[in-house]
């Protein structure tokens, strides 16, 4: 997340994020031996669920790998029988121009701004509430993304390789730490 200060620049959000990682189901999209970009989600409710974190490499934005996490992301919960996923952006009120491609990004994916709020980022950072039925996506076609969770190392050993992990310590399906 540290490749990417435009979207992670608050420590302790990143933080948090990390921490995350650690315990929630998270995607992992691989080319090669290279890790490119990664999704973290989190089940709300039996009927919903949260794109909690999403980056991807600056050098592989739009060539597909977020769009294929995304649709990952959105398979694996619509076979939990999730109807809605939901994602927090910053707010079309604040002027930054790379949320606002993520904006598009999302809107471009089938989500629509469903609110914009302070109350959880506070009024300097207003959270845009998005969402999209998840049985609206086509299944993933890469075969390179896995679920995976990280429920040992510590916090700074996390971050430090959050986006360079290898297949190895990669688990293939979802451990029941994450369920």
């Amino acid at each position: 997340m540290r490749a990417l200060p435009e979207w992670f620049g608050l420590e302790e959000p990143l933080l948090r994020y990390v921490e995350a990682a650690r315990t929630l189901p998270t995607l992992i999209a691989s080319e090669a031996t290279r890790d490119v970009g990664f999704l973290t989600i989190e089940q709300h409710t039996a009927g919903s669920a949260e794109i909690l974190a999403m980056g991807v490499l600056p050098d592989r934005h739009r060539r597909g790998v977020g769009r294929e996490l995304v649709e990952g992301a959105a398979a694996q919960v619509a076979g939990n029988e999730t109807r809605l996923l939901q994602v927090k952006t910053l707010g079309p009120s604040h002027p930054d121009v790379n949320y606002a491609r993520t904006r598009s990004f999302y809107e471009a994916l089938g989500f629509i701004g469903l609110e914009e709020t302070t109350a959880f980022w506070g009024e300097a950072n207003p959270c845009l509430i998005m969402v999209k039925r998840s049985s609206s996506t086509r299944p993933a076609r890469r075969k390179s993304w896995q679920w995976a969770c990280f429920p040992t190392g510590t916090i700074a050993e996390l971050d430090e390789s959050y986006l360079r992990l290898r297949q190895p310590r990669l688990r293939p399906t979802r451990p029941a730490s994450c369920r």
